[in-house]
């Protein structure tokens, strides 16, 4: 699915409503086969962004008007190689992208800026779920906790599909850190 305005991450979910004739029968095709499938970010072209993650679909309830409400669960991060369907939707041959995942104690000091604004986040009201906070700082994938906090917490979306884009996990929190005190100078 090429949407606006989505940047979808690894591990994150993401509830969909699926309404379009063509992305119906993506769905049915998706629920056949592996329940897999990718979302791109729509350039201002409307053309997908090369780099995107896969998602499985955790749950599917169909609607009596055809629709359906999807919850899709990110897997991993794809660049979209080659398009070898444009309709009645897009399929493209992919490659899984891995990131490096460096023992650094740099990382480390990443990992506890980027909890720090989470707190501040938390402590200036910004809403969260009472156990996001928790959750966040106990959680020991740091693959994981950069992609969950830049998928929650950064606002701009062209900086998110940024993120996504950034395969070394120093830089991934680096320009994480970066946005998030951007955002934190400018709102408070």
């Amino acid at each position: 699915m090429i949407l606006p305005g989505t940047v979808f991450y690894p591990k994150v979910l993401l509830p969909l409503y699926i309404f379009e004739p063509r992305y119906r029968l993506m769905l049915q095709k998706a629920l056949e086969d592996s329940r897999v499938f990718a979302i791109s970010l729509a350039s201002d072209l409307m053309k997908p962004h090369a780099i995107a993650s896969i998602g499985i679909i955790r749950a599917c309830v169909d609607n009596p008007d055809g629709s359906s409400n999807l919850v899709l669960q990110g897997l991993t991060r794809v660049r979209l190689v080659e398009f070898t369907q444009d309709e009645p939707f897009p399929i493209a041959k992919i490659e899984i992208l891995r990131s490096d995942n460096p023992n650094d104690t740099e990382i480390d000091a990443l990992v506890n800026k980027t909890l720090e604004y989470v707190h501040l986040y938390k402590e200036k009201g910004i809403e969260m779920p009472e156990w996001m906070e928790e959750f966040l700082k106990n959680l020991s994938d740091r693959d994981t906790l950069v992609d969950m906090v830049a998928y929650g917490f950064v606002e701009s979306v062209s900086e998110k599909q940024k993120i996504l884009e950034t395969l070394s996990l120093k830089e991934r929190f680096q320009r994480l850190v970066h946005n998030l005190k951007k955002q934190a100078d400018k709102d408070y």
